[in-house]
């Protein structure tokens, strides 16, 4: 099975996290003048949600080529480079949903 859907999810959620931390980092929150970055990642929701039940029969049989599909998909969106690794990417996850708890 492939990751088409999940990688379709994980790109938006991906581009929307980005475009959210890009937004927060002059002034330290979202604010009307930001809505232009958030945008972009909008036009990513459609594809994400189109066939968005089979996320999870995908996932099930997720094996690790399928997993460093989506990990690079994550990266690309998020702006890593091949250096860096999950635990990166789940530092970046971790600090935008504190910036949005406190901005609530």
């Amino acid at each position: 099975m492939d990751v088409k859907n999940t990688k379709e999810m994980v790109v938006f959620l991906s581009s929307l996290i980005s475009a959210g931390v890009e937004s927060v980092k002059d002034d330290g929150r979202i604010t009307p003048s930001d809505f232009p970055k958030l945008f972009s990642p909008l036009k990513k929701l459609m594809p994400a949600i189109e066939d968005a039940v089979e996320i999870f029969p995908e996932l099930k049989d997720l094996d690790a080529d399928e997993f460093q599909e989506l990990l690079e998909a994550a990266r690309d969106q998020l702006g890593f480079g091949e250096s860096e690794d999950l635990e990166d990417i789940m530092e970046i996850i971790r600090r935008g949903i504190a910036i949005y708890r406190r901005h609530r």
